[in-house]
């Protein structure tokens, strides 16, 4: 029995001592598969750190918060000369600072004081600032307290300011163009030329139109086409004919206060002065400028677009009713 004892003791201490040769061979095999892995690594952030160096020519890496975050923290369990062998987003010293700034934050007091206004408010400060060029800072807290925010004077005052917005009485005088338009819808008109090729005994005829626009309503009134070439002289005269017809009784411009026209000189002089003689007031555009007369100008394309490029007139009288009809 004792025999069978010290037998199965030897076995056993076999058994152990293999079982212990096993798990060294397989931590000795499993940490040569880690340092594989760490060497491969290792050689890929080099080669994309100079890859890197060449896209920057040579300056300095710049890295966002998160990424300076998650670096630290997971360098913060190496030793100084660990981190020499492994680092190549920065140096050592760098990390390690990264990561004292990292604590430092978490301890911080937070700040004390009035809180911020919120960015929503802000908006609306500006947009009713903008919008209503005469009121002040009393009027804009009332509008924004009724439209469900909370401000105070001062805090409007400083707004205005940080954003570079004027005081009430020197946003007054700022009227942009769109606000003039809009002010001025009732009663404004735009006039403006275009040109269409057509045909008449055999050859080629070159139209001008002169047209009236409304834009309130966009209700456009053809006030007159006739056939170029003219000369300069002829055709202000004609020009000068359509503006009297337009301002006389039951004219498209009888109720009109506003014209715009653009720098063409056939709005001659004469031609303005008729404008003005019937309370008609007369708003010329900048020079090239022709967005200053858009509503004009997108009448002519919208009827070139949609009608007169599939269409060639064959006299005056079927271009006429070709536009009266568009």
């Amino acid at each position: 029995m004792s025999s069978f004892v010290r037998r199965l003791g030897r076995l056993g201490a076999a058994v152990g001592f293999v079982a212990r040769a096993l798990r060294v061979r397989y931590a000795r095999w499993r940490e040569s598969r880690i340092n594989a892995r760490v060497a491969y690594h290792r050689a890929e952030a080099r080669a994309l750190r100079r890859k890197v160096d060449e896209l920057s020519g040579g300056k300095r890496l710049c890295l966002p918060v998160e990424s300076r975050r998650a670096i630290a923290i997971a360098a913060r369990r190496l030793t100084l000369a660990e981190l020499r062998e492994v680092a190549t987003v920065a140096r050592p010293e760098t990390i390690r600072r990264w990561f004292r700034e990292l604590v430092a934050r978490r301890y911080r007091p937070r700040r004390r004081g009035r809180p911020r206004t919120p960015e929503e408010t802000v908006a609306l400060v500006l947009q009713v600032a903008r919008e209503s060029k005469r009121y002040g800072y009393t009027r804009i807290r009332d509008v924004v307290r009724n439209l469900g925010g909370k401000v105070s004077e001062t805090t409007i005052a400083r707004i205005l300011k940080e954003h570079g917005v004027p005081t009430a009485p020197d946003r007054e005088g700022q009227e942009t163009w769109g606000e003039f338009l809009r002010l001025h819808a009732d009663g404004l008109f735009a006039a403006d030329f275009f040109h269409v090729h057509g045909l008449r005994w055999f050859r080629v005829v070159r139209y001008a139109v002169f047209f009236v626009i409304e834009h309130k309503t966009r209700r456009v009134h053809v006030a007159g086409i006739t056939a170029e070439p003219l000369g300069r002289r002829r055709k202000s005269k004609w020009v000068e004919a359509m503006g009297r017809r337009l301002v006389a009784a039951g004219g498209f411009l009888e109720r009109a206060t506003h014209l715009i026209l653009d720098r063409d000189p056939l709005y001659t002089r004469v031609f303005r002065k008729t404008l003005e003689e019937a309370g008609v007031e007369v708003v010329r555009t900048a020079p090239r400028a022709p967005r200053m007369n858009s509503i004009a100008e997108r009448c002519v394309r919208s009827i070139k677009h949609e009608c007169l490029n599939y269409l060639i007139p064959l006299s005056e009288a079927q271009l006429r009713h070709v536009c009266d009809v568009n």
